[in-house]
């Protein structure tokens, strides 16, 4: 059996998993919490460092992935600090004891993944979109993601909702603060909505509880708006759609694909497939091993 480690840091939770490269299976995990921004460093390191230690201890394993919710570019270097502040240099010192570290963005992990045991296991040329705590998205082809120049051909999340006005001297929203679960969820808490996380809000519109189904269905509506626009511009054979918001089939979930439907201009390409990741919330860290096992 083929192992190694795979580290998802997420923008609200991080899982450190033993997978089995060979089938994808989760064979151990350790989840926890991702703190604010200003307390992922040497704290929460360290929490990484013991959950990756406790993965090892049986395992012999001598390879680990990291996949990261912020900008990572070609040479493997972690460009932004939206999220979680910490550097490459810090990652690599801290599992400097493994044979092998490879740094990647959590979404080119997500859609390794998916393009090796999900959903995109029979498609050539597709798109990945993430909806989880932010918003963000990889051309695939095949299996392999689709860096642009620099490695940073993700940030669809943070693209204008409104174009026609999206150099207006008040800041424009972005995609991420409408359509992604900490800008849904500071939306339902000012809605007076008692929500401590995007599972709550989902939760909440599995009730009825109409704020909630209303906030998500717009979620939903701007985020197929953008897949259309991607569908348009590329004409992929497909798009799976992976993240904590699309782990049920509520108003979030129906308002993507009404909207891109609507959104796609060309008639054939209306019946373009749009997926829910297989792999759900597992994707990134199973990704994140698989990104390791092939160097």
């Amino acid at each position: 059996m083929t192992r190694a480690i795979g580290v998802d840091i997420g923008g609200s939770k991080t899982a450190a998993g033993l997978i089995d490269l060979t089938t994808g299976s989760v064979l151990a995990e350790e989840i926890f919490d991702t703190p604010d921004p200003a307390e992922t460093g040497p704290a929460y390191l360290a929490r990484m460092k013991s959950a990756v230690a406790k993965l090892r201890e049986h395992s012999g394993v001598a390879k680990v992935g990291i996949g990261i919710c912020e900008l990572v570019d070609n040479e493997g270097r972690i460009v932004s600090a939206h999220r979680v502040k910490l550097g490459e240099g810090e990652l690599r010192r801290a599992f400097s004891d493994f044979e092998t570290v490879v740094i990647e963005s959590d979404v080119h992990a997500a859609a390794l993944a998916e393009a090796r045991f999900g959903a995109g296991r029979d498609m050539t040329q597709w798109i990945y979109v993430n909806a989880g705590t932010g918003i963000a998205s990889v051309l695939m082809q095949g299996e392999e993601c689709y860096n642009g120049a620099h490695g940073w051909a993700i940030c669809l999340g943070m693209s204008a909702v409104d174009l026609a006005n999206a150099h207006d001297d008040r800041e424009a929203d972005v995609i991420e603060d409408s359509a992604g679960g900490a800008g849904l969820l500071r939306r339902a808490r000012a809605a007076g909505l008692a929500c401590a996380t995007p599972r709550d809000l989902l939760s909440a519109a599995d009730r009825g509880e109409r704020e909630a189904v209303l906030l998500l269905r717009r979620g939903g509506q701007i985020l197929g708006n953008a897949i259309a626009l991607l569908v348009n511009v590329l004409d992929p054979q497909g798009v799976v759609v992976g993240g904590g918001l699309v782990s049920s089939d509520g108003p979030y979930w129906r308002a993507i694909g009404e909207a891109a439907r609507l959104g796609i201009w060309h008639g054939a390409a209306k019946d373009v497939q749009i997926r829910q990741s297989h792999l759900k919330v597992r994707a990134g860290m199973i990704g994140a091993a698989l990104a390791n096992g092939r160097s």
